[in-house]
C-alpha cells in the first residue's frame, strides 16, 4: 500500500482599503515593492523584474540574520486580478531542484481589495511555517504603504 505524501501549501486572505488597480500596481512596480516587500527588520536591497509571462525577477532581502536573494520566473499576469510566479530561494538546500509557485489573486470588494495568496510546493511544514511569517509581516507593511499614498 502507497501512501500519499502531502506537500505544505499556504494560504493566506488579506483586505486593503485601497482600489484593486493601486493594490495590483503595487505588485509590478520596482519602486513600490522596494517599500513593503519583506516582514518588518526586513527591506529589499537589491532588485531586478522584467514583468512579462516568462520574464524573471529577483529580490535580495536583507535582514539582522544577513542577506537571502529569491528568484523565479512570471508564469502569468493578468491586469489587475492575478499575478503567478515561480519561486525559488537561492542557496537553500531545501529548494534544490524545487521550485514553488505563487498565486495572487486581487478581487474588488467595493472600493477595497481582498488578497488571496497561495503559496504551493513548499519543502517541509516548517518553510510553510516561515514563509507564513514572512508574507504576513509583509502584508502588514504593505498595508501601511496603501495607507500613505
Amino acid at each position: 500500500m502507497s501512501t500519499k505524501t502531502e506537500v505544505p501549501r499556504l494560504e493566506i486572505k488579506r483586505s486593503f482599503a485601497a482600489p484593486r488597480e493601486r493594490v495590483f500596481s503595487a505588485w509590478c512596480e520596482p519602486e513600490q515593492i522596494r517599500q513593503w516587500f519583506g516582514p518588518e527588520g526586513c527591506h529589499v536591497s537589491d532588485l531586478s523584474i522584467d514583468l512579462k509571462v516568462g520574464g524573471k525577477y529577483r529580490l535580495v532581502i536583507s535582514s539582522p540574520e544577513g542577506d537571502f536573494a529569491v528568484a523565479g520566473v512570471y508564469r502569468e499576469i493578468t491586469p489587475p486580478s492575478k499575478i503567478v510566479y515561480t519561486w525559488q530561494w537561492e542557496n537553500d538546500p531545501e529548494y534544490v531542484e524545487r521550485e514553488t509557485l505563487v498565486t495572487v489573486d486581487f478581487a474588488d470588494i467595493g472600493g477595497s481589495t481582498e488578497i488571496s495568496l497561495t503559496h504551493e510546493n513548499l519543502p517541509s511544514v516548517e518553510s510553510a511555517g516561515r514563509h507564513e511569517h514572512g508574507w504576513t509581516g509583509t502584508f502588514e507593511k504593505l498595508s501601511n504603504l496603501l495607507r500613505n499614498p
